[in-house]
């Protein structure tokens, strides 16, 4: 693992790798990046946020993004 040394300290070094090690998976980010453009439509984040509090057929989730 390459070891990384930042320009600035804060005075804690425990992090470090940890982070530069998750920082390092370029596509677990990638897929994040994608599910958020996803989400850029509110219509999408509406119907997100419906089927986050309970399970809804699309019959119905067409009628509540009507109001």
């Amino acid at each position: 693992m390459n070891k990384i040394e930042l320009p600035h300290q804060h005075g804690e070094r425990g992090n470090i790798d940890y982070l530069y090690t998750e920082l390092s998976k370029i596509t677990h980010f990638n897929m994040v990046a994608e599910i958020f453009k996803q989400l850029s439509d509110p219509t999408r984040v509406r119907i997100f946020w419906l089927l986050s509090h309970q399970e809804e057929c699309v019959i119905n989730i067409a009628e509540w993004l009507v109001i």
